[in-house]
């Protein structure tokens, strides 16, 4: 008789299988129980190596109920007895493995026989393969045999080990950058592999041992079993472990595994890692030399304790053993902290996974040593972030493709960005673009010659220019060649030049109304001393007029010399006098000088000259302004009476609250201005303009005659000093 039959009922509507065929059942198992579905999937339920499910199979519904009980049990052998069944699903039942689909009616002692022997079979079978790979998962992790390989996303090798240099014949730097279909499987299964990834990926669970063909790299042909699981790196992306042993001469495989437990033994003892195998209860039933150095128990004392023992209180209360995951085929990875013999801890990573058969294996590293050196280094780490955060400029490090690394927090300030802001823009991105090729032209500068420095203005996040002075140097950071840099601000250097650009300017008007002065000084003085020459011409025709007035006259003295002389000192009085000696008071006022100065070259040349005077022109303007424009005046009409040969000229004067301002126009012949140049008579006018903060402006052309503009502000210049 068959030791149990498991009845999974459902549907509860139908009559329990176990009372319609009770007295056959009884017949062939010495127990038989009976479930509903929803019993049969809590979790833990083990289920028996029989199981008859009795329901109906008409819908997909029913045939999914019966996958999800295979992919539960899937080493038993399970039966469809289905009150009503379709005949295409039925097919489809058997297809996901199903033993047999069969109704309620066809059930005798022959065929539930033949179904016993079936389940023996596959039990006895399923057990081998279970024990084979319990003891294959134990060679495979422990022996320097195991091939392992790691694969991103991409199947592209990360890591080969020296068993895989000697399986697949590839050394570890001709395999790491190529793909799986390069040096172990043909390219057409490569993408059957990725999509294998892809699942892990979603599930998270290791794959079961399996066997594939391979090739070496001299093209010889073999097979590997392998197994594949999924961790996660330091960067957040995933990396899949794949291990592989050489199962190509089975005969020797089949001997290496009936030698598996002593070289297993072997191994164990060897390892510089803590090895613990316990039971389900945590019972520890053995341990290697390693652990017995890490923890000063003696072997006996080990098979005395429990994993408990050897962990603190609240390492078994918060983060006790998964035995869940560890029965689903997981690898946990923790770390523990673990009591030493003589009472201190012992911190340390564990990696623990099931033998199978209720073993699990845990390798235990001593994490003392390393984790004071990351405490160290964070120490390290963390004053640097001080360091580079105290930094009164900006600082960065970024790569070749302009991504950013490091900086620092005022580099967050001043552009406005956030961190995770500037982790996803490039250092064009900071500049406008009438300056990204000026940046990024120093940059390649950095890479070739290996340092380099440029003044641009950063862009900030609201639209701000500000400024700086950008170094670089390359740098190796984390492997890698880098820019490293500084930005100093110059916003305070900018406006410090402005500052004495405005002073050196100020100085220099302050000079050149000096030397104005200075000239108005000598022409008076050249004036006065001129107007003393004359009266010795008056002088002699005084004496001229006594003589002729006399009763004793004199040949050579005549009247029409005297008249001469006379004449003579006349002009030089009116030319040199008037022209070089203009009093800087203007006793008889601006306008009055202005006119007359108009009044007399109106009478001596035949062209009209309309002048137009403001009425506060002198009470508005300071001495300064009145020999300024005097003199302004006073060349352009020169100027036009040399070269213009013009009919009719206006002067026109204005004033207001800010400004005076003038016009000279002439209809005479013009002339062009970017050919003439600047004449010494518009050199002085635009002189004399910006001397009193002002400007002139000549606009002409040939035949248009010409018009000069000029202005001077009210309200600058201080009054002339009196000498």
């Amino acid at each position: 008789m068959f030791s149990q039959l498991l009845i999974v009922e459902t549907d509860a509507s139908l009559t329990p299988l176990s009372q319609s065929c009770q007295s056959l059942f009884a017949s062939c198992f010495e127990t038989v129980s009976t479930l509903p579905l929803a019993r049969v999937k809590e979790p833990g339920f083990a289920a028996s190596p029989l199981l008859f499910v009795h329901g109906h199979l008409t819908t997909t519904d029913h045939l999914q109920q019966y996958i999800e009980l295979q992919q539960q049990f899937p080493h038993s052998t399970i039966v469809l007895v289905a009150d009503d069944a379709n005949e295409e699903l039925s097919l489809q039942a058997l297809e996901a493995g199903a033993e047999d689909v069969t109704a309620k009616n066809q059930l005798s002692k022959t065929y539930l026989r033949r179904i016993i022997i079936i389940s023996r079979r596959q039990q006895h079978t399923a057990s081998k393969l279970l024990e084979s790979h319990s003891q294959l998962m134990g060679y495979v992790h422990n022996t320097p045999n195991v091939a392992v390989q790691w694969f991103n996303s991409k199947a592209e090798v990360l890591l080969w080990n020296k068993a895989s240099e000697r399986i697949f014949g590839w050394t570890a730097e001709e395999a790491i950058g190529k793909t799986i279909g390069q040096v172990i499987i043909c390219p057409e299964e490569e993408e059957e592999f990725i999509e294998s990834l892809r699942e892990l990926t979603q599930t998270n669970m290791a794959t079961e041992p399996a066997e594939y063909f391979f090739r070496r790299r001299d093209g010889s042909e073999g097979y590997c079993i392998f197994t594949l699981f999924r961790v996660v790196s330091e960067s957040g992306e995933p990396v899949f472990i794949c291990m592989d042993v050489d199962v190509t001469d089975r005969k020797k495989a089949e001997a290496a595994l009936q030698q598996s437990e002593e070289k297993y033994r072997l191994l164990v003892e060897q390892q510089a890692d803590a090895i613990t195998i316990f039971n389900e209860q945590g019972q520890i039933l053995e341990v290697n030399g390693s652990a017995v150095q890490l923890l000063q128990y003696t072997r006996d004392e080990f098979q005395q304790m429990t994993v408990k023992d050897i962990l603190l209180p609240e390492e078994q209360e918060q983060n006790p053993v998964d035995f869940a995951s560890l029965q689903q085929g997981e690898t946990t990875i923790k770390q523990r902290m673990m009591l030493h013999k003589d009472g201190s801890v012992v911190e340390t990573e564990v990696h623990t996974k099931s033998l199978g058969n209720g073993l699990y294996m845990a390798s235990v590293r001593d994490l003392t040593e390393r984790l004071d050196v990351q405490r160290r280094l964070q120490k390290e780490i963390e004053l640097s972030d001080t360091i580079i955060n105290s930094l009164p400029h900006l600082f960065y490090v970024f790569t070749k493709e302009g991504k950013y690394l490091r900086w620092n927090q005022r580099l967050q300030t001043v552009t406005g960005y956030s961190a995770s802001e500037i982790g996803n823009i490039t250092p064009l991105h900071l500049f406008d673009d009438h300056e990204k090729q000026l940046i990024a032209d120093a940059i390649e500068k950095v890479y070739e010659d290996g340092q380099y420095a440029v003044e641009a203005n950063l862009l900030t996040k609201d639209g701000k220019y500000i400024p700086h002075y950008f170094t670089g140097l390359t740098v190796n950071y984390a492997g890698t060649e880098c820019l490293l840099g500084v930005g100093i601000d110059l916003s305070a250097v900018k406006t410090l030049e402005k500052e004495l650009s405005q002073q050196k300017i100020a100085q220099q008007k302050k000079i050149m109304q000096a030397m104005i002065r200075t000239e108005e000084k000598e022409k008076n003085k050249l004036g006065l001393e001129l107007h003393d020459n004359v009266n010795q011409i008056l002088s002699v025709v005084r004496m001229y007029l006594s003589i002729l007035n006399s009763d004793k006259p004199m040949p050579e003295v005549t009247l029409t010399k005297t008249i001469q002389l006379l004449n003579t000192a006349i002009e030089e009085i009116r030319h040199l006098s008037h022209s070089l000696a203009v009093s800087y008071k203007f006793e008889a006022g601006l306008a009055r000088v202005l006119e007359e100065m108009v009044e007399k070259i109106s009478v001596a040349r035949d062209f009209s000259i309309c002048l137009y005077l403001p009425e506060d022109l002198d009470d508005c303007t300071n001495n300064d302004q009145k020999l300024a424009i005097y003199r302004i005046v006073q060349e352009q009409l020169n100027n036009i009476m040399k070269y213009a040969k013009a009919t009719e000229v206006k002067v026109e004067i204005c004033t207001s609250p800010n400004e005076i301002s003038m016009l000279i126009e002439d209809n005479g012949q013009g002339f062009d201005p970017a050919k003439a140049g600047k004449g010494l008579g518009l050199s002085n006018i635009t002189t004399r303009a910006e001397s009193l903060e002002g400007k002139a402006c000549v606009k002409s052309a040939p035949g248009k005659g010409c018009r000069l503009l000029v202005s001077i502000p009210l309200h600058v210049t201080a009054e002339t000093e009196e000498n």
